[in-house]
């Protein structure tokens, strides 16, 4: 018999004196933060996409709407970014239209996507989202903070809270024992609740469970996430769903929620006959690629995966084949887009 540990009574014994020692260091570092950290004011206003569980929540592909949506309003944007999961420490500028110095290892597979899908963009890569504040500031109007909610250097002006309608609360647990970076109490910091993914999951059951912990007046919105076709990775064309070649479909992903992925797969009528689930934010070398490759043939099956994975993938496609990419598309609603508007009108740094 298959025994699954994360739910099992031995492994919430093993487990839960874990979690309690995550949350007496959670409050410590809040009581540092309380008397000892003074965060960086920025002479413009900050907007913060962060979330309050680990895994994929949905971050980029709104900053990515976010970017777009300002740059039509008039504003000069600057996105500040840890750049996780890259392989450099030191900060690092990527101005439009500069020379750049690596690709996404370098820079991180985030920020270089939304680099690449947004020329006008400025971004500022540093653990110390406030340093990159201070390098950018003078120029561009607005600062977007990728995965703010938790970092301690840098004011908010407008803090975006998002939670994954499709994966849930899971357990309601901190971690290491359930998905929680915070306790819920934490939204008590929030200025909007984001809920994404609400196509595939069950967004209403979520937010009644969230509701009780925001401050009065909180709004909530609710935004799609859907698949709009399919990238040849090679040609850089753009499939229409209802024109998909007939192949078997061999899906790999190495993001948050590959859950997620697999449902978005399906709401696109795509059936994987197989489905590899790798490290988030996976770094993609040759070893890795001939194994995609010698996989997929001995399936008679072609690649397919995310456009996040997919940035990484440039100097693979020798070894790697034929790709494709699920591209998808949030859909966002009016009354969200009126909302940051109002916001944006009457912002004023520190408000």
């Amino acid at each position: 018999m298959k025994v699954d540990l994360r739910t099992s009574f031995i492994w919430r014994v093993l487990i839960t004196p874990l979690a309690w020692v995550y949350r007496v260091l959670y409050y410590l570092r809040a009581f540092y933060a309380w008397g000892w950290v003074q965060p960086y004011q920025a002479k413009i206003p900050v907007i913060s996409v962060g979330n309050l569980s680990v895994g994929g929540t949905g971050k980029t592909p709104l900053i990515d709407w976010l970017v777009g949506y300002l740059e039509e309003e008039g504003f000069k944007v600057g996105l500040l970014s840890r750049g996780y999961r890259r392989q450099t420490t030191e900060s690092l500028l990527l101005r439009p239209g500069a020379k750049t110095l690596g690709g996404p290892e370098f820079y991180g597979d985030e920020p270089w996507f939304l680099a690449g899908k947004h020329p006008r963009l400025t971004l500022a890569i540093d653990s110390r989202r406030d340093r990159g504040s201070r390098e950018i500031e003078g120029e561009v109007d607005l600062l977007l903070l990728d995965d703010g909610f938790q970092q301690l250097y840098q004011k908010v002006d407008l803090n975006l809270v998002l939670f994954d309608a499709s994966f849930g609360l899971g357990n309601g647990g901190l971690l290491p024992a359930g998905p929680l970076r915070e306790p819920l109490s934490a939204l008590k910091r929030a200025d909007a609740l984001v809920l994404t993914k609400t196509n595939l999951g069950d967004p209403r059951s979520l937010q009644n469970r969230l509701a009780p912990h925001l401050p009065n007046g909180v709004p909530t919105f609710h935004l799609v996430y859907q698949p709009v076709g399919v990238l040849d990775w090679d040609q850089r064309q753009l499939l229409k769903l209802d024109s998909l070649p007939q192949v078997r479909w061999l899906a790999f992903c190495g993001i948050g929620n590959p859950m997620g992925f697999r449902r978005a797969l399906n709401e696109a009528g795509i059936e994987p006959c197989d489905f590899i689930v790798l490290a988030d934010h996976q770094h993609f070398d040759l070893g890795l690629a001939e194994s995609l490759k010698e996989r997929a043939q001995k399936m008679g099956a072609v690649l397919i995966g995310t456009q996040k994975d997919g940035v990484k993938l440039d100097n693979l496609k020798n070894s790697l084949g034929p790709v494709y990419l699920l591209v998808m598309e949030l859909g966002v609603p009016e009354e969200f887009k009126t909302f940051i508007k109002q916001k944006l009108a009457k912002m004023e740094p520190g408000a």
